[in-house]
């Protein structure tokens, strides 16, 4: 039997029970300012704790992702620079430490300035994610 024709059965073999791989990659868009939303429900719902780690706030998100470590933390940030939380980070096992500021934080939505900042936030990202589709569809 001649090497080649075995090898042209096999790959006739294989073309023909060649199963046809479906992969589907579902990509979850996470806003910072929703994220922000959930971390205020979060503080509120549970007042009687003065501190998380930045850690224990990322996994009450489900699985870490990098995606879901990014808006967290970039939620965070913001939520520092509005004053909601404190963050403070142990020198020497470098934990950091968010601590809801309660009194800035409302249940009620009646907060005008912080809907208004987490409404520009939302404006914000849904142009660069419109800008990012453009220039992906170019």
């Amino acid at each position: 039997v001649d090497p080649f024709d075995l090898i042209r059965l096999f790959d006739a073999l294989l073309k023909k029970h060649r199963k046809t791989v479906v992969h589907e990659v579902l990509i979850e868009r996470i806003s910072v300012g929703a994220r922000i939303n959930e971390l205020v429900d979060i503080f509120v719902g549970q007042r009687s704790r003065a501190s998380f780690s930045f850690a224990d706030l990322v996994d009450l998100f489900g699985p870490r992702t990098k995606r879901g470590v990014i808006v967290s933390f970039l939620s965070v940030l913001e939520m520092a620079r509005l004053r909601l939380v404190r963050l403070v980070q142990d020198p020497e096992s470098q934990l950091i430490t968010v601590s809801p500021v309660h009194a800035n934080l409302r249940d009620d939505d009646d907060d005008a300035a912080l809907n208004t900042t987490l409404a520009q936030i939302d404006e914000f990202e849904h142009a660069s994610a419109d800008e990012q589709e453009t220039e992906a569809s170019s």
